[in-house]
């Protein structure tokens, strides 16, 4: 009880549009993240609950990631 979950699996197709309205509700999820709890978690499909320290620390790594592969698409058809 008191807890809050944060959402992770985007629906629907993905187009550019679809990525520059799921990055806005990214940046609306960042300032959500200041206001919660210690004892707020993060849903992952895969890990499971996280609470609030290592979910911050997962998606710092899990962007990491994701920019890199858009960097080497970019590199790629250039």
């Amino acid at each position: 009880a008191g807890k809050e979950a944060l959402g992770a699996l985007p629906a629907g197709e993905i187009n550019i549009e679809r990525i520059k309205e799921m990055l806005e509700i990214s940046k609306q999820k960042i300032k959500e993240i200041e206001g919660l709890g210690p004892n707020s978690y993060f849903e992952h499909p895969y890990f499971g609950k996280l609470n609030l320290k290592p979910t911050i620390k997962f998606l710092e790594m899990h962007l990491k990631h994701h920019l890199k592969i858009i960097q080497d698409i970019l590199s790629t058809n250039n």
